[in-house]
């Protein structure tokens, strides 16, 4: 047989073998008789195995997006939809289901599309006009919302919902009386909707009617007393009202009703809550041994051991669950936490990863995130730790902790303006969270706007008087005001109150700084390490101390020691390195900071460093490089920026790229005298002489060391401006030291008329 006719007779056969195998229809015929059967993950199963033969069966797409419901896979069940949507845009079901699952994912101005859909296949679809009006309330077009709310109410006057919805948008317009006439008038229309009444009873709750709220939920009640929502709401209203023995006949009611293993863990939350905790135990432990029990169980079990102080057991329990569920999100993401919390990091940012890395959209994706930028920000990785938080932002509904982590590591940066913005949308979002208000405090101080940071603080002082972040948050801001004395007693209440917190510490030590008690600042220091465990962060604290009182050579054996205990933190190799630089010790220095950017490829501020090193010894080539690679980081890192611009302009080349990556710089250093003598140096060489003066005038007014005298001579010279030239030209040879330029200088001295 021939190689031709051979691979004929193979493909021939792999041909009938793919025959034989089931069509995309009878896949369909299967997978419909297990939904029949509520067999909903071998449904799954064949259904998929049917969209693999036609992608574009958007009935069975439809039909994957129900099961993925019964599922509890709401985020898989949204692709479905929205690609069943656009499949059959003449289904109207498909386009408001796909609309309700926006909706619930804060994808609103989607939500509206596919309402409005909808109802253009059907204007009377009531409930596509109540998900339009939901979305147009979620954009905050609250008129709108009512208006389609009205629509549904003429076309379903006996429709609940509608006034229900209604209800919820007055609430937001402030129209509370409005609103509770909206939730009676749904009781009205609905007698016997448990939900109306429900919707009620919680609006009572909320605007602090206590009695109406227990009335109108036992009236909910009374319409069904097995039903779970309802037993639910009003143990919840006993609990959160502090009558929490009352709670347990409805908590009891909901286990004996539903029957089901969750049921059975609401009780033993219940028992939690109430300081039972061996009632709970005793429910948990049997519900182990019920494979439908066992996930939800075992996590209970879990917590309440990481509650009592034992990790170990807790960790173990949680092992036991994902050896059964391996890929189980919220479950690896407690052990990771619980790991962290063990001192176990790199164990911890590993999982954290693999979370993410398996399923970056799933249902613990926001808190991995979160998890992995908490840790790379111990790390002193805040380049990495800013791009975890922004994931985590993108994927959590109410991302207060992302917002507080993100303003706080651009206040670290010194990006006040970005810091204060994401303070300011955390309290939007939670005005009471303590730790927004917190670093909002912290950037006002930073900003010198120390009248509004006092008012934040107050709300601070007020809720939390003895609290140690907010005593050292006061003595920060006294501190700033100059109040010395206030500010070390209130460092000094917050130290006494945690021992080991390190900001009262530092803030002891600035103060002794400030006051001229330079060896109590250092007595501090070494005290703390007697008393207190090896940390790395606390060695660099002390190194900061010992350098601030010119001991550079304790304060390096203070940082080695840190990168003994901590070899992954960066802020012990970049004191290091500044020692070496301060010393002239550049070839240590280099390597110390290649160190760093080994250990942090993405670290901007450590290839800046190490670009300037390279810079400092004359290896032209190399630094250059290195800043183009900084760049590459980040293209507007101003200090990259500014210094290949002085590269490129010392030697006469790319003249026009070294003015763009000057004016960068100096609109993100508006301030920096460095970068204005750049800018102004280069447009000095481009002929733009009344420009150049302004640049080089403002570097002088802020440095006038001779290189910049200089330079501004120079410019003033070929403006025509001989008497301001003579006398730039001479400050700069004045001081007698060698710049380059120097002869230049003195030639352009000598030319100038008398």
């Amino acid at each position: 047989m021939s190689h031709s006719r051979f691979a004929c007779f193979f493909l021939a056969l792999m041909l009938a073998a793919a025959s034989c195998g089931p069509s995309v229809d009878e896949h369909v015929k299967r997978a419909d008789e297990y939904v029949s059967q509520s067999r909903f993950s071998e449904a799954e199963i064949e259904y998929r195995a049917a969209l693999q033969g036609d992608p574009n069966r958007g009935e069975v797409r439809l039909k994957l997006a129900d099961v993925y419901m019964k599922l509890q896979q709401p985020s898989k069940a949204l692709g479905e939809y929205v690609r069943a949507a656009d499949l059959l845009p003449d289904n109207r079901t498909a386009q408001r289901q796909a609309g309700i699952l926006l909706l619930a994912a804060g994808q609103f101005e989607d939500a509206k599309t596919r309402a409005e859909k909808a109802l253009a296949l059907d204007p009377k679809d009531v409930d596509a006009q109540i998900l339009l009006g939901n979305a147009l309330g979620m954009l905050r077009d609250f008129d709108g919302a009512l208006r389609e709310y009205q629509e549904a109410l003429v076309l379903s006057p006996a429709d609940d919902r509608a006034y229900r919805n209604m209800a919820a948008i007055q609430i937001a317009q402030g129209r509370a009386t409005e609103a509770e006439a909206a939730f009676r008038k749904a009781v009205d229309v609905a007698p016997k909707s448990l939900e109306a009444r429900l919707a009620l009873a919680g609006f009572y709750w909320a605007t602090a009617r206590t009695a109406d709220a227990e009335r109108a939920f036992k009236d909910a009640l009374a319409l069904d007393p097995a039903n779970v929502a309802a037993n639910r709401a009003l143990g919840t209203f006993y609990v959160g009202s502090n009558r929490v023995p009352e709670a347990e006949p409805y908590f009891k009611a909901i286990a004996a009703a539903a029957k089901t293993p969750a049921a059975q863990v609401g009780l033993a939350d219940y028992y939690v809550i109430a300081g039972r905790r061996e009632d709970a135990r005793t429910i948990l432990r049997t519900l182990t041994a019920d494979p439908a029990g066992f996930r939800d169980a075992t996590v209970r079990l879990a917590a309440m051991d990481l509650d009592d102080g034992q990790r170990a057991a807790a960790e173990q329990k949680l092992r036991d669950v994902l050896a059964k569920e391996p890929t189980d999100q919220p479950v690896q993401l407690f052990l990771a936490r619980l790991l962290l919390i063990q001192g176990k990091r790199d164990e911890s940012l590993a999982l954290g990863q693999a979370i993410v890395a398996h399923d970056a959209e799933g249902p613990a994706a926001a808190g991995a995130y979160a998890l992995i930028g908490t840790i790379q920000a111990a790390l002193d990785r805040p380049e990495e730790a800013i791009k975890s938080f922004n994931e985590a932002l993108k994927r959590d509904r109410r991302p207060v902790g992302a917002l507080v982590a993100l303003a706080r590591l651009h206040r670290s940066r010194g990006e006040l303006d970005r810091a204060a913005s994401f303070a300011r949308d955390a309290l939007k979002l939670a005005p009471g969270a303590a730790g927004a208000r917190v670093e909002l405090v912290r950037v006002l101080i930073g900003q010198r706007r120390l009248a509004e940071a006092r008012t934040e603080l107050a709300a601070l002082q007020k809720a939390f008087p003895n609290a140690p972040p907010v005593l050292t948050l006061l003595g920060t801001q006294q501190f700033a005001e100059r109040q010395f004395a206030a500010a070390r007693a209130s460092f000094a209440k917050a130290a006494a109150v945690a021992p080991d917190d390190l900001d009262a510490l530092g803030g002891l030590i600035l103060v002794d700084l400030a006051t001229a008690r330079t060896a109590d600042a250092t007595t501090r220091v070494d005290t703390a390490i007697k008393s207190l465990p090896p940390n790395g962060a606390l060695y660099v604290l002390a190194a900061r101390a010992y350098l601030a009182v010119r001991n550079a050579g304790k304060a390096e054996e203070l940082l080695r020691k840190a990168i003994e205990i901590d070899p992954t933190r960066l802020a012990a190799y970049n004191l290091l390195g500044l020692i070496y630089i301060q010393e002239r010790r550049l070839d240590a220095a280099e390597r110390n900071f290649r160190e760093i950017t080994t250990r942090n490829p993405s670290s901007v501020p450590a290839h800046t460093m190490l670009a300037m090193i390279l810079d400092a010894q004359q290896r032209t080539a190399d630094a250059e490089a290195q800043y183009r690679r900084v760049l590459a980081l980040d293209p507007e890192a101003p200090i990259a920026a500014n210094n290949l611009a002085w590269i490129y302009v010392s030697g006469n080349r790319n003249v026009s790229e070294a003015a763009e990556l000057s004016r960068l710089a100096s609109r993100r250093l508006p301030e920096e005298p460095n970068i204005a003598d750049t800018l102004g140096w280069i447009l000095y060489k481009q002929g733009q002489y009344r420009e150049a003066i302004t640049q080089l005038e403002r570097s002088v007014a802020a440095d006038p060391n001779p290189v910049n005298q200089y330079h501004v001579g120079m410019a003033y010279t070929a403006s025509g401006e001989p008497d301001k030239a003579r006398k730039a030209l001479e400050a700069s040879l004045a001081a007698k030291a060698p710049f380059d330029g120097a002869d230049e200088a003195r030639k352009t001295l000598a030319s100038l008329p008398k």
